[in-house]
């Protein structure tokens, strides 16, 4: 009806919109009657396009099915950045999901990808998170590919993880597998690690980093999602997995020369970037897990170095730890390779948030596929530009008593609104509509004396007019933004 179809939150649509062309599309529907479904509401169907494989869908549906500590996951639809996306919320944390997102160098990336599915903070400094949806027989064949674009993600300020069909069990009653290399704890370490841990408060965590890989993403975007999460949570996990790290150091051959010539020898190959990093390394003692370290057969390296003057006082930011994958022809066809291609996937889950974390390939680095990566300094130019478009958009399809206050709102760093929300019940039936909300923080602002107060109020939001005195500052205090001057 016109009501719907020419509401002004549609306003920038009205080009698109043909009574013609519904009417055809309905014929067509009808044409096929006999074999309609009845569905309890829209909200049942997933009608993303964009969901390219059937294990980004599962991924979805082992959010929905997901908790961490009890808390439940939920994932909604909604538009972001333009295009069918969804809404994850944790705990008090939400991320905007945008699937198949391209990034490259306009997003500070040296090395364009495509990520199945990036995530956004609605709020706070976390970084974006770029998850990629691995399936063993196309991946196991495109790993110094992947390695090169998920390096380049890390270095420009993005973080990533990775996921399996193997890694997504654990949300439908199966068994996740969550070993990794780290798992070649040295004991003579313990001491050590144990005072860390009462530094810096990170003994539960560090247990929690043993988790599957998606329980542990969870934990990570609940976390670091939060308005004030970002900077801390990210220091918090790198110094965790720090003192992980150090249980790879064996305190009676860490500075042996046949240790120090086995690693040198074994990392000879490795890019240039590296090799100065070590060259330039003061006093450095060398640690490590996997094929390298006692000439075993393996799929897998662990290399770890760390100058020791960055152990007391420690410093987390010191140590370089190497995720190394052995991907030659043979080995990507012998059937034990998968669980060692997975745990290093799940690794460098980890050793991402270490500064001198990398991770590598056999195949990648004979081909030279790793440019001199160097972290962004800040972040990408058009960022700013692209927010101030949003809320100029916004602007022109609101209120125009709301328009100074929008103006403070947008000053002030809140995030843009969804303008003409509709609250919907679990079916999708409407209930009742917004001038403006924020979906993600349970904030709305009605207009005038709109009816349905009452079916936000219930539904848990905290409700403002439009012609309520000091409105706009409320709003900032509400959400969280810094100005705290007068309206």
């Amino acid at each position: 009806c016109y009501r719907c179809v020419y509401a002004y939150r549609r306003s920038r649509d009205m080009e698109h919109t043909s009574r013609s062309t519904a009417m055809a599309l309905l014929a067509k529907i009808l044409e096929h009657a006999e074999h309609l479904e009845a569905v309890e509401g829209l909200a049942t169907v997933d009608v993303n396009a964009l969901v390219e494989s059937e294990l980004e869908a599962r991924f979805l549906e082992a959010l929905r099915r997901s908790a961490v500590d009890g808390e439940k996951a939920r994932v909604r639809h909604d538009m972001v950045a333009g295009k069918p996306g969804y809404v994850l919320k944790i705990g008090n944390a939400s991320w905007l999901v945008e699937p198949q997102a391209d990034v490259g160098q306009a997003d500070g990336v040296a090395v364009p990808s495509r990520p199945d599915f990036l995530l956004r903070p609605v709020r706070g400094e976390a970084p974006p998170v770029a998850v990629f949806m691995d399936g063993f027989e196309f991946h196991r064949d495109a790993t110094a590919e992947d390695s090169r674009k998920r390096m380049a993600l890390t270095r420009a300020g993005f973080q990533v993880w990775s996921l399996t069909w193997q890694d997504l069990e654990v949300a439908f009653d199966g068994a996740a597998e969550s070993g990794t290399l780290l798992d070649a704890q040295n004991p003579q370490m313990a001491a050590l690690q144990r005072k860390l841990d009462e530094r810096w408060g990170t003994a539960t965590l560090r247990r929690q980093l043993r988790e599957p890989a998606l329980p542990l993403l969870l934990r990570w975007l609940r976390e670091s999602g939060e308005p004030h999460g970002g900077v801390a949570s990210t220091e918090r996990w790198r110094n965790a997995i720090f003192t992980t790290l150090l249980g790879l150091f064996d305190s009676q051959r860490m500075k042996k020369p046949e240790l120090r010539e086995r690693f040198e020898q074994a990392a000879a190959p490795l890019p240039g970037q590296l090799a100065e990093a070590l060259a330039d390394m003061a006093d450095p003692a060398f640690g490590g897990a996997g094929a390298w370290l006692d000439d075993a057969a393996g799929f897998a390296d662990l290399f770890v170095a760390l100058p020791l003057a960055a152990v007391d006082p420690p410093d987390s930011t010191a140590l370089l730890a190497i995720a190394h994958l052995r991907d030659a022809e043979a080995n990507r066809r012998n059937p034990n390779y998968r669980p060692a291609w997975n745990g290093v996937l799940r690794l460098f889950n980890l050793l991402q948030f270490l500064p001198g974390g990398w991770w590598l390939t056999q195949e990648g680095v004979k081909a030279n596929r790793y440019p001199d990566y160097a972290p962004a300094e800040e972040a990408p130019a058009h960022a700013e530009a692209t927010a101030s478009a949003e809320w100029e958009a916004a602007m022109e399809l609101a209120a125009v008593e709301l328009h100074e206050a929008m103006k403070l709102w947008a000053a002030s760093g809140l995030p843009v609104p969804c303008v003409g929300y509709e609250l919907a019940d679990s079916a999708g039936k409407v209930l009742a509509e917004a001038e403006l909300a924020w979906p993600e923080r349970e904030v709305a602002v009605l207009h005038g004396e709109e009816a349905g107060r009452a079916a936000f109020e219930d539904a848990g939001w905290r409700i403002y007019a439009a012609g309520e005195d000091g409105l706009a500052t409320a709003v900032v205090d509400d959400l969280g933004g810094p100005h705290r001057g007068g309206d």
